[in-house]
């Protein structure tokens, strides 16, 4: 965007969440075949999907209990919470909605 006769760029942020709230949304989880990974809180403080054999996938946060792929800005991440505690996690990309158990 131009301003003033410069550039100016706006880069968006997700609302920081809690620690203990990360903590809470770690843990693992299973597609509908059964397949298991674990979602990990790291040191930087975000969350990463973790699987067998492919490069951690980090979980930027959007809002509330929804974040965004790290390296795909069209495939979001939605924690499903139930009574304060997490039942799920849900991935929507533009060819669907998966949803994982929590394990």
């Amino acid at each position: 965007m131009s301003l003033d006769q410069a550039e100016v760029t706006f880069t968006r942020q997700g609302e920081a969440l809690d620690r203990e709230l990360l903590e809470q949304l770690a843990g693992t989880y299973q597609t509908a075949s059964e397949f298991k990974f674990q979602v990990v809180l790291k040191e930087d403080n975000f969350l990463y999907l973790i699987a067998l054999e492919e490069p951690d996938e980090k979980l930027v946060p959007d809002k509330n209990l929804t974040f965004q792929s790290a390296k795909f800005s069209d495939i979001r991440f939605e924690f499903v919470m139930e009574e304060g505690q997490v039942q799920a996690l849900t991935r929507k990309t533009p060819t669907g909605e998966y949803v994982y158990q929590r394990c």
